[in-house]
């Protein structure tokens, strides 16, 4: 699939959650709107903001220290060439 098709699939399905949010919110008891549990909501999303930068930060170092291994072999493959 193209890259457009799969951008408007997932706009599609959080459009589609956004508004299914909107409608459930009318239908769900008062005390689980209560202040506490908007608390703990925001709780957990910035559990899994912060653990997405960690795994996402681990992933750049990884591919940085790979990189910097695979540079001198590249540079090396020349003068290997011309000896």
């Amino acid at each position: 699939m193209s890259p457009l098709i799969v951008s408007c699939i997932v706009f599609a399905c959080t459009f589609a959650s956004a508004l299914i949010g909107a409608a459930l919110q009318r239908v769900v008891p008062e005390h689980h709107i209560s202040e506490e549990s908007k608390d703990t909501v925001k709780l957990g999303m910035g559990l899994v903001g912060t653990m997405a930068a960690l795994v996402l930060a681990l992933l750049i170092a990884s591919a940085n220290s790979y990189h910097d291994v695979q540079v001198p072999k590249l540079l090396s493959c020349p003068r290997i060439l011309f000896f």
